[in-house]
């Protein structure tokens, strides 16, 4: 009888680090999955921030060319588009 209940104690322990190890790991897998979106999200912004850059330069630079007469007001209409959209 008392092996018998060394038995189920030893059994219960086993199964309680078993699920200590599998909560572990489920940590380190959603650790590791927050870390890879963060990661990605950091790149869509960087290139999100670019592309305003980029977009508010052109939209400077038809400004400019509008108000000097270069270029049709539409080109101007379409850089602001263009910046709005982004």
């Amino acid at each position: 009888r008392l092996a018998d209940q060394r038995s189920a104690a030893r059994d219960a322990y086993l199964a309680s680090a078993a699920a200590r190890d599998a909560v572990r790991l489920s940590v380190a897998g959603a650790t590791a999955s927050g870390y890879l979106t963060l990661r990605g999200l950091d790149a869509r912004l960087e290139v999100a921030r670019s592309t305003l850059a980029a977009r508010a330069e052109s939209l400077r630079i038809a400004r400019s060319r509008v108000d000097h007469g270069y270029s049709p007001k539409l080109e101007l209409q379409q850089a602001q588009a263009e910046y709005d959209a982004t």
